[in-house]
């Protein structure tokens, strides 16, 4: 993405050449939160099966001015 700046010395190349895709329906494209670093969609989990998310929303949080609880 052209908003983040990557210092190429600190990034795994596993992560620099990664191209577009198009997710389908009924899947999911995770992004772990240390983008350059993690274990994610682009690397070791692949596309996730929508039905094997287990959760709960109790509150969205961004953007901070929409904070609020889930009922």
């Amino acid at each position: 993405e052209s908003y983040i700046h990557l210092d190429k010395s600190q990034v795994s190349n596993r992560f620099s050449n990664f191209r577009e895709i198009k997710v389908p329906t009924h899947k999911l494209f995770v992004l772990g939160d240390n983008r350059n670093h993690s274990k994610d969609s682009r690397n070791t989990l692949g596309l996730i099966d929508e039905s094997n998310i287990i959760g709960k929303v109790e509150m969205v949080f961004y953007p901070f001015d929409h904070i609020k609880w889930i009922k």
